[in-house]
């Protein structure tokens, strides 16, 4: 062998050597450029420097494996880079969206205006318990002519409650003048007919709403009339006839002796009007009589305010005869 071949051969083996130490000490990974055109976004003019590391097998030869890693010769022409594997994936579903619904108008209950409330029944103006009437030496003045009815209606009623031997035909005599809050409207409509209904009559007198009292005579009913047809026989109902007759005229003056009877009739029944709302009134009353009778004097009965009737004597104050209706007479043809 000649010199300058050995040489060649131990160039070569040390070159050899050092290439396969290198590739020891850098765990067999061979880093090459690669200048890869760029084939994305239509730009082929612009080079890309990619890195690619390629690791051949551990019992792959030196020799092989730098050639493996030195890949082909520049110059040799282009080369298409190998393409990358993509990893297959599962395909994703998507789920279906809805279309959004507007949401529908919450509707908001309208705020309840509070219920009206119901007036308060009316207390009957004439069955109000205060300054009912008023009494003097001798003389008695009404609050206003409708107390004078409303007075008979409470007597009348308070002989029927304490079961008087007319106490039947009595109840005709009386009505409802309102509605009481605690009574019932069908059987206590103002101006009802109470005759022969003496539980009635007996549970409107015993009616105190509002502090007034409900009972007044019955305008449907002439007891002028009936009297004069049927005259009453018991003396108690015929002393508290005494204030009716009265009253019907105002001012007027009572005897000493109507005074007494009417005075006596109301003491027979006073105690049926224990806990009225006019038993003060009532007491008030019979003692102003009482007062005329103790001094024998006549009882002034008159009407605050000058709200007067024309006066009557007692001899005046007698009931009149009832006017016979006319015959009807028959149509002419």
């Amino acid at each position: 062998m000649s010199i300058p071949l050995a040489a060649a051969v131990i160039g070569g083996a040390m070159v050899l050597l050092v290439v396969v130490s290198m590739l020891l000490e850098q765990d067999g990974r061979v880093v090459q450029r690669l200048i890869l055109g760029d084939r994305t976004e239509g730009r082929p003019d612009t080079p890309a420097v990619a890195l690619a590391a390629v690791r051949p097998p551990a019992d792959t030869p030196a020799v092989v494996a730098l050639e493996a890693a030195a890949g082909p010769a520049i110059g040799s022409g282009p080369t298409d880079p190998a393409p990358t594997p993509t990893p297959e994936t599962a395909p994703v579903e998507v789920p279906e969206v809805e279309p959004a619904v507007a949401d529908a108008p919450v509707e908001v209950p309208a705020a309840e205006e509070p219920a009206a409330e119901e007036p308060a029944a009316m207390a009957p103006a004439a069955g109000l318990r205060w300054g009912v009437l008023s009494t003097g030496p001798s003389s008695i003045s009404l609050r206003d002519a409708d107390v004078a009815d409303t007075m008979s209606g409470v007597l009348f009623g308070a002989y029927v409650a304490s079961g008087g031997p007319a106490a039947k035909r009595v109840s005709g005599w009386v009505s409802v003048r309102a509605t009481p809050p605690s009574l019932d409207a069908e059987q206590f409509a103002p101006g009802a007919d109470l005759r022969g209904k003496v539980g009635r009559v007996t549970a409107i007198l015993d009616c105190d709403d509002l502090d007034a009292t409900w009972v007044v005579l019955q305008p449907r009913v002439d007891i002028a009339r009936g009297l004069v047809r049927s005259p009453v026989t018991d003396p108690v109902l015929e002393g508290l006839l005494v204030w009716w007759r009265a009253v019907r005229s105002l001012p007027t003056v009572l005897s000493a002796q109507e005074a007494g009877d009417l005075a006596a009739s109301i003491a027979a029944i006073e105690e049926r009007l224990a806990d009225h709302p006019w038993s003060g009134s009532v007491a008030r009353l019979r003692a102003a009589l009482v007062d005329g009778v103790v001094n024998d004097r006549e009882v002034l009965l008159g009407i605050a305010g000058g709200d007067e009737l024309p006066a009557q004597s007692a001899s005046e104050r007698v009931s009149p005869e009832p006017t016979p209706a006319p015959r009807p007479t028959a149509p002419r043809s």
